[in-house]
């Protein structure tokens, strides 16, 4: 394990040590969310954002986590967690939902196994690396389809004949200011009559609902592409009339002759006008602008309430992640203080001492008191009290000194060569100069011991 992880380690099990004697722990706070440096966020209970492999692995690769919601889990470098219980396990993963799990590096997941989720409301995707929705892959997936939209399109456009005879009809139609006059009279009964939308919407429910009816459509379109016949008398008729250059000529002829007719340009305009002056045309169309111009407000309105409430939440954050390095910052200053503590020699005139410290760590100081008693030469007792700021820290212990048993031998046996030297210096004659003698010796042999 490196050095420094060795250097976390301790910190935070000396603060876990100080929490536990004189605050309240920060896991009994509601949020008790866990993030180490301030490239991390942990909103919600018991949420984490790569706590465990900030200690144990390398820093600079564990960094930018994001867990939001209880439970949340976002253990690697670059991995995001949203939703109650979500676990991004994997680099670069990113969990979305309650539950989910993404396990996989640089994914996205809104679910897991036996618990999967769709994701709706999905734009057709229109470059290399969109998501493609379900009614484009239907619509690709459906190879006979396109074949057919592309076939009836090659067929109209090589029949040369099949345009010219759109366009003739059209140009009758709109030239027929009778049919104009009767085709808006009809559309106008037709919306008036309640009971012609009702049967209308009725019949197409119908046919929707008839299964029956959609299998009928499909076997008739497998019958004519299989009847090879109905193919050649299609084709027999369309190089018919290629062949026929007067039928091309009298189509021609009929084109230029409607687009020299000034009146048919007037009408043209006049349809266009009559659009333009139909004031309840423009109050529908400007009723669906106004619409999804107040469907996107909406939306700015949910994307700055959410934008907010995620720089609160950060700022939060930052302040707790702030204050919690200040914190372990008091706490190395307080142990700094504390070793300048230290007891002198013991001395049976002065058996309690007082001694004083200071100490100062990463631009925190503390300042540290202590008390040493000796209760005889070889038991010391000590008790200290240390303080920075609103941080406080105490101790107390006991020393035993180990090894007097040879000393009192060798006091003893000094004590009989004094007495010797003294008697034999001394006359029996002179009892008050031999008290004072011996209490001599007496006290000699106390501070022996």
């Amino acid at each position: 394990m490196k050095k420094n992880n060795w250097v976390k380690i301790s910190a935070l099990a000396s603060f876990l040590f100080l929490q536990t004697i004189y605050a309240t722990p920060s896991w009994a706070d509601p949020v008790n969310s866990i993030e180490v440096t301030d490239t991390d966020t942990a909103v919600g209970h018991n949420s984490d954002a790569g706590f465990v492999d900030k200690i144990f692995c390398d820093e600079e690769k564990t960094k930018n986590n994001t867990a939001i919601g209880s439970n949340a889990k976002a253990a690697v470098g670059n991995s995001t967690a949203i939703g109650s219980g979500a676990q991004a396990n994997k680099k670069g993963s990113v969990a979305l939902g309650d539950g989910s799990i993404a396990d996989r590096e640089n994914t996205v997941s809104v679910g897991k196994v036996g618990k999967e989720r769709q994701i709706t409301n999905v734009a057709a995707g229109t470059q290399e690396t969109d998501a493609v929705n379900f009614g484009q892959l239907d619509k690709k997936a459906d190879k006979s389809y396109v074949d057919e939209k592309d076939a009836a399109l090659d067929k109209k456009k090589a029949d040369k004949s099949y345009v010219d005879e759109k366009d003739a009809a059209l140009d009758k139609k709109k030239a027929d200011k009778s049919y104009v006059d009767e085709k808006d009279a009809a559309l106008d009964k037709k919306k008036a009559d309640k009971s012609y939308v009702d049967e209308k919407d009725a019949a197409l429910d119908k046919k929707k609902a008839d299964k029956s009816y959609v299998d009928e459509k499909d076997a008739a379109l497998d019958k004519k592409k299989a009847d090879k016949s109905y193919v050649d008398e299609k084709d027999a008729a369309l190089d018919k009339k290629k062949a026929d250059k007067s039928y091309v000529d009298e189509k021609d002829a009929a084109l230029d002759k409607k687009k020299a007719d000034k009146s048919y340009v007037d009408e043209q305009d006049a349809a266009l006008d009559k659009k333009k002056a139909d004031k309840s045309y423009v109050d529908e169309k400007d009723a669906a602008l106004d619409k999804k111009k107040a469907d996107k407000s909406y939306v700015d309105e949910r994307n700055t309430a959410l934008d907010n409430r995620i720089t609160n939440e950060t700022q939060r954050l930052d302040s707790r992640i702030d204050n919690l390095s200040s914190r372990v910052d008091k706490v190395g200053a307080l142990a700094a203080a504390f070793s300048a503590l230290a007891p002198m020699p013991y001395d049976p005139a002065g058996p309690t001492q007082i001694s004083m410290g200071v100490g100062t760590y990463s631009g925190q100081q503390a300042m540290a008191i202590g008390i040493y008693h000796y209760t005889k030469n070889d038991v010391l007792l000590n008790a200290g009290f240390a303080i920075s700021g609103s941080e406080k820290m105490g101790r107390a212990g006991v020393t035993w000194k180990i090894g007097g048993p040879k000393e009192k031998k060798e006091s003893s046996v000094n004590k009989k060569m004094i007495t010797g030297n003294i008697n034999s210096n001394v006359t029996l004659g002179n009892d008050q100069q031999v008290t004072d003698i011996n209490i001599g010796v007496a006290d000699t042999e106390k501070n022996a011991f």
